[in-house]
């Protein structure tokens, strides 16, 4: 008995001595999903407005992974982007508008690979924030008004994607992923497509 619980212990020193870390960075598009935000601010104002929006910019994230067992991973990471703006025109007044969102934070998924090929689906948690800068300008004076308005708060997350060996632990991934409810609110989201590396050590 004594000798199997040293056997058993043994082992389990074995396999936390080989889970390997890994950090790595991916890159690529964020997409902003601010249809609803936009359309709500419009409505706010009683004028005939129109929208114009820029909802896709270039951003990173810095991830780090831990293994939880053979098919699945626990990775947590930082992500943050260039703005997303949306500019708005007066039909019968001399006012634009322009509004610029931002959004960042961190998160805490499982990742799964069901098929033991590459291709994996991840879920879990954000939190995170969000800042919104309104400038509403004067065509005919130039006087200009600001507001920010910024929140943070929980979310979820979910997504696929597909992960190569390239050398002796070097990986590389493609995934997209989706992060609801940013900042908390639940008309804010965001989706992420991205192209990464990775190290273990």
């Amino acid at each position: 008995m004594k000798k199997a619980l040293v056997f058993s212990l043994a082992a389990m020193a074995v396999g936390v001595a080989q889970a390997q870390m890994s950090v790595g960075v991916e890159g690529g598009v964020f997409q902003a999903d601010i249809d609803s935000v936009v359309a709500s601010e419009i409505s706010s104002t009683g004028r005939s407005v129109t929208a114009t929006t820029d909802d896709s910019s270039s951003g990173f994230r810095l991830f780090g992974s831990t293994p939880l067992n053979q098919k699945t991973d626990i990775e947590f990471g930082f992500f943050t982007h260039s703005d997303f703006t949306v500019k708005y025109d007066f039909t019968f007044v001399p006012l634009v508008g322009t509004q610029t969102y931002s959004f960042s934070g961190l998160d805490l998924s499982a990742v799964h690979k069901p098929l033991n090929n590459g291709f994996f689906v991840k879920g879990g948690l954000h939190s995170s924030r969000y800042n919104i800068d309104t400038q509403v300008r004067s065509t005919t004076t130039g006087f200009t008004s600001s507001v920010d308005t910024s929140g943070t708060g929980i979310g979820f997350l979910a997504g696929l994607g597909y992960e190569a060996t390239v050398s002796d632990g070097v990986k590389a991934r493609a995934s997209i992923v989706r992060y609801m409810n940013i900042g908390g609110e639940s008309d804010l989201a965001m989706n992420l497509m991205t192209l990464g590396i990775s190290k273990s050590f």
